[in-house]
Order: C-alpha cells, then sequence, then structure tokens
C-alpha cells in the first residue's frame, strides 16, 4: 500500500505532459549582436567593423507537435539592435566611431523541433529552422538606409513548464543568423544570440 501511495504522489506531481496537435507559441528575447565584419565595395581595400547593443526580439509561430516528439512549426520573428560603433579602414589606416540609429530583421521561418518526454512538468526540448529574413540598416551618420533579403537560420532549445493542460510556459536559447546582406554596397554577416522567455498554448 506504501509503495502505491507513493507512486500515486509522483503521478500527482508529474503534471500534465505535452499534447499531440496543434499549439500557439509567443515569445519575447533579450539578444546580443556578434560584432561583424564589414567588407565595403565602395572604397577599394575597405574593411571594419560593426557593433551594437544589446537589443530585442519577438517571435509569434503557429505549430503541430506529432506523437512521436517532434513539432513542426512556421514562424514570424522580429530582431532589433540599437547601433553602437563602426571601425575600420583601407590600406592600413584605421578609425573608430560611435554611430546612431540601428539593425534589424523580419524572419519568416519553418521550424523543427524535439521535445524530451520526461512525463512530468518540464519538457526539455532542441531544435533548428530554416527561411529567410529582410535584414536592414539604418543610420543617418553613416547615410545609410537600406535592407537586403537573405537566407536564415536557427538553432534553438531550452526547458518548457506544463501550467495546464494547454498551457505552457518556456525558457530557451536562440542562435538567429544570415548569409551575408548587402547593405548599401558594404556586405557583413548578421547573427545574434537570444535568451527568451515565452508561451504555448494549445488548442
Amino acid at each position: 500500500m506504501r509503495r502505491i501511495l507513493i507512486a500515486a504522489a509522483l503521478i500527482s506531481l508529474a503534471g500534465p505532459a505535452a499534447a499531440q496537435g496543434w499549439y500557439a507559441d509567443f515569445a519575447g528575447a533579450y539578444n546580443f549582436f556578434q560584432e561583424e565584419s564589414i567588407d565595403d565595395s565602395r572604397i577599394f581595400g575597405g574593411r571594419g567593423e560593426l557593433a551594437a547593443h544589446d537589443g530585442f526580439a519577438v517571435t509569434t509561430a503557429l505549430g503541430y507537435a506529432w506523437e512521436n516528439g517532434f513539432r513542426t512549426e512556421a514562424e514570424l520573428g522580429y530582431h532589433r539592435n540599437g547601433l553602437e560603433k563602426v571601425s575600420g579602414g583601407a590600406f592600413g589606416t584605421k578609425f573608430t566611431g560611435d554611430v546612431d540609429g540601428h539593425v534589424d530583421a523580419i524572419s519568416g521561418m519553418m521550424n523543427v523541433l524535439y521535445d524530451y518526454d520526461t512525463s512530468g512538468s518540464l519538457t526539455p526540448y532542441i531544435g533548428g529552422g530554416m527561411g529567410v529574413a529582410d535584414v536592414s540598416l539604418v543610420s543617418d551618420k553613416l547615410a545609410v538606409d537600406d535592407s537586403d533579403v537573405v537566407f536564415a537560420y536557427q538553432f534553438m532549445g531550452g526547458v518548457r513548464y506544463a501550467l495546464t493542460d494547454n498551457l505552457g510556459m518556456r525558457l530557451g536559447y536562440r542562435y538567429f543568423a544570415t548569409s551575408t546582406p548587402v547593405i548599401q554596397g558594404s556586405k557583413g554577416d548578421y547573427g545574434t544570440h537570444n535568451i527568451e522567455l515565452g508561451f504555448t498554448v494549445g488548442f
């Protein structure tokens, strides 16, 4: 009898597991912009670095959780960082200066994720996605206001906690990056590290 009571108590503490079916996910993130190299084709031999302040990101996704633990989803995202400084030059010259403006990315992604079944309230997950992003850079000081649509990819992982049968809260990490956008004659990579808090609603 004692073993039965202990087992029942453990089951009650386990809580609801992730259910199969449709869901919506909403998340906000604090992000860190990678300092990126710039190749300026307007200046022969021109190279530099672009740095940006920490920023934010928001994502929303519609997905389907399969019985085998996999999830597939379509996601829209927005990432924004204020510009901090730019450094560069040509043929050994070097300058560094503060700049105004911001760098943004509006993304559309298709993701595949996998939930590890723990039979409890906490569910670890990993995943990745591919899609496109419209990367834009705006700065009065640099006289730049341009954008480029490029290939985008991301990797994510974290843990979700089941609040109810249909509502979960998650904490995760996401690396979001793109192929090289060309912004007003300059080429530079784009990448951010994101710490995100989200909510998943099943229906």
